[in-house]
């Protein structure tokens, strides 16, 4: 695992001069004791020292729960939370609830982050709205600028990567924003649901700023919920879509953007239909099921805009 040069704790003197403190928001259910250990403790090594854990408990068995709190190390800035099972998208709400720190990062509890993750994504944000950094294991590069909303939104051939626009976890957000704005997780969807925070959250970022540093560990969990099939993935994949889409044209863009955005679009409307095409090929659906979903894919009012590059 690649890591960043060590940086240097931030002293007392450093701390009372910047004033900054981060809420980390992590839920978790019947993830493994080992990975999430190992999350912990990526959590609590970070050069930057000043933040508090918010561990959501999502309705894990009481037997689960206290073996967890009895491996978890004992650490002041930890705090326990527990509420009904009914998945991340409300548990990060609740996390952000119960939030009382200037910004907030939210981290799944079996990936792992880099040791200074929050030094890094923290750096400018007296400036500016949010700070994104690199993703790691899947290798999601970022490009390293401080940047105007306007100009973020109008160069597509950069920024509409999933790094950008789709994951939350390799992000710093303004609590003041999402609180005073009421953007929360969308807890009627169980696909997509960063994306469209992201969206939300989006329309009130004036700036951002982005490091090419890659801090943060992501790892393919086989079990999440985005590895098993869903039936209704096109249902919720076309809201994103068109809420991205939306998005990459509030301003004004080239002709070369433009056909950018197409491309984009080609691979967005590609996915869903392979995503069909094996779940017929592995009998998960039937051939009745699987031309009623292709149909409703192409009928979708942007897919037509795909041949217009053409």
């Amino acid at each position: 695992m690649q890591k960043t040069k060590k940086i240097r704790l931030m002293s007392t003197r450093d701390k009372m001069k910047n004033n900054y403190k981060i809420s980390i928001i992590v839920p978790y259910y019947e993830v493994s004791i080992e990975l999430f250990k190992r999350c912990i403790s990526s959590i609590l090594a970070q050069t930057f020292r000043d933040f508090e854990v918010l561990l959501v408990d999502d309705g894990n068995s009481k037997t689960y729960s206290k073996y967890l709190q009895d491996e978890i190390p004992k650490d002041s800035r930890i705090k326990f939370l527990s509420k009904p099972h009914s998945g991340v998208a409300a548990s990060r709400n609740y996390g952000i609830s119960k939030a009382k720190c200037e910004y907030i990062c939210f981290v799944d509890a079996d990936d792992e982050l880099d040791e200074n993750y929050l030094l890094f994504l923290i750096e400018k944000m007296d400036d500016y709205d949010m700070g994104i950094c690199g993703v790691c294991e899947q290798f999601y590069p970022t490009i390293p600028i401080c940047i105007d909303k306007r100009i973020f939104f109008s160069v597509p051939t950069f920024f509409n990567g999933i790094q950008y626009i789709n994951f939350c976890h390799n992000k710093i957000f303004k609590r003041s924003i999402i609180v005073n704005n009421k953007i929360s997780f969308r807890e009627d969807v169980c696909l997509g649901e960063d994306a469209l925070f992201l969206k939300e959250y989006f329309e009130y970022a004036e700036n951002i700023y982005v490091t090419d540093r890659l801090l943060y560990h992501y790892y393919k969990n086989s079990s999440s919920l985005t590895r098993k099939f869903n039936i209704d993935l096109w249902k919720f994949e076309q809201e994103v879509i068109s809420c991205q889409w939306d998005m990459f044209h509030q301003y004004p863009i080239t002709d070369y953007q433009e056909q950018a955005m197409l491309s984009w679009l080609f691979s967005k409307f590609l996915y869903p239909m392979s995503y069909y095409f094996d779940a017929l090929k592995n009998k998960k659906i039937d051939k009745d099921t699987y031309k009623e979903i292709i149909s409703e894919i192409v009928a979708h009012p942007l897919y037509n805009k795909i041949f217009t590059i053409i």
